[in-house]
Protein backbone atom coordinates (compact mmCIF):
# COMPACT_ATOMS: atom_id res chain seq x y z
CA UNK A 1 0.00 0.00 0.00
CA UNK A 2 1.29 3.04 -0.86
CA UNK A 3 0.67 6.79 1.00
CA UNK A 4 1.72 9.78 -0.21
CA UNK A 5 1.81 13.20 2.47
CA UNK A 6 3.40 16.46 2.33
CA UNK A 7 5.56 17.50 5.14
CA UNK A 8 6.73 21.39 5.86
CA UNK A 9 9.90 22.36 7.07
CA UNK A 10 10.56 26.03 7.64
CA UNK A 11 8.46 27.12 4.15
CA UNK A 12 10.04 24.23 2.50
CA UNK A 13 7.59 21.16 1.23
CA UNK A 14 8.61 17.86 1.28
CA UNK A 15 6.95 14.93 -0.20
CA UNK A 16 6.89 11.78 1.61
CA UNK A 17 5.74 8.70 -0.41
CA UNK A 18 5.58 5.36 1.95
CA UNK A 19 5.55 1.76 -0.05
CA UNK A 20 4.60 -0.95 2.31
CA UNK A 21 6.66 -1.81 4.93
CA UNK A 22 10.30 -3.17 5.09
CA UNK A 23 10.62 -6.31 6.55
CA UNK A 24 13.67 -7.24 8.59
CA UNK A 25 16.73 -9.24 7.53
CA UNK A 26 17.89 -11.32 10.41
CA UNK A 27 22.16 -12.06 10.34
CA UNK A 28 23.59 -14.41 12.67
CA UNK A 29 26.75 -13.37 13.74
CA UNK A 30 29.31 -16.39 15.28
CA UNK A 31 32.19 -15.52 17.43
CA UNK A 32 35.29 -17.93 18.01
CA UNK A 33 38.33 -17.58 19.60
CA UNK A 34 41.69 -18.45 17.82
CA UNK A 35 44.29 -20.24 20.05
CA UNK A 36 46.48 -17.41 19.22
CA UNK A 37 43.72 -15.21 21.27
CA UNK A 38 42.62 -13.17 17.71
CA UNK A 39 38.93 -13.26 17.72
CA UNK A 40 36.55 -14.60 14.41
CA UNK A 41 33.32 -13.10 13.63
CA UNK A 42 31.31 -14.66 10.46
CA UNK A 43 28.11 -14.00 9.22
CA UNK A 44 26.74 -17.44 7.57
CA UNK A 45 23.77 -15.84 5.80
CA UNK A 46 26.11 -13.92 3.58
CA UNK A 47 29.01 -15.95 2.58
CA UNK A 48 32.52 -14.44 2.43
CA UNK A 49 31.47 -12.09 5.50
CA UNK A 50 34.15 -13.01 8.19
CA UNK A 51 35.88 -10.73 10.16
CA UNK A 52 39.16 -10.65 12.79
CA UNK A 53 39.62 -8.25 15.65
CA UNK A 54 41.78 -8.32 19.31
CA UNK A 55 38.21 -8.32 21.38
CA UNK A 56 34.82 -10.23 20.33
CA UNK A 57 33.56 -6.74 20.34
CA UNK A 58 36.26 -5.52 17.20
CA UNK A 59 35.38 -8.63 15.11
CA UNK A 60 31.99 -7.88 15.63
CA UNK A 61 32.04 -4.63 14.43
CA UNK A 62 34.08 -5.18 11.58
CA UNK A 63 31.57 -8.27 10.43
CA UNK A 64 28.98 -5.74 10.72
CA UNK A 65 30.93 -3.14 8.16
CA UNK A 66 31.95 -5.82 5.87
CA UNK A 67 28.11 -7.30 5.43
CA UNK A 68 27.06 -3.96 5.34
CA UNK A 69 29.44 -3.18 2.54
CA UNK A 70 28.37 -6.15 0.98
CA UNK A 71 24.45 -5.82 1.27
CA UNK A 72 25.21 -2.43 -0.69
CA UNK A 73 26.96 -4.09 -3.40
CA UNK A 74 24.42 -6.56 -3.72
CA UNK A 75 21.83 -3.65 -4.20
CA UNK A 76 24.07 -1.34 -6.51
CA UNK A 77 24.71 -4.47 -8.93
CA UNK A 78 20.74 -5.20 -8.78
CA UNK A 79 21.50 -8.90 -7.04
CA UNK A 80 18.93 -7.97 -4.17
CA UNK A 81 16.05 -5.43 -4.67
CA UNK A 82 16.56 -2.00 -3.30
CA UNK A 83 13.41 -2.74 -0.33
CA UNK A 84 14.26 -6.25 0.35
CA UNK A 85 15.13 -5.74 4.09
CA UNK A 86 16.71 -3.89 6.92
CA UNK A 87 19.79 -5.85 7.89
CA UNK A 88 19.76 -6.56 11.72
CA UNK A 89 22.57 -8.64 13.52
CA UNK A 90 22.00 -10.78 17.02
CA UNK A 91 25.19 -12.96 18.21
CA UNK A 92 24.92 -16.23 17.94
CA UNK A 93 24.73 -18.48 20.38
Amino acid sequence: MEALSALDFSGERYWLILIGTIDPMQLSIRLLRETDGRWIADISELPGVTAYGATPEAATLKAKELALRVITEEIEHGEMPPGAATPQFSIAA
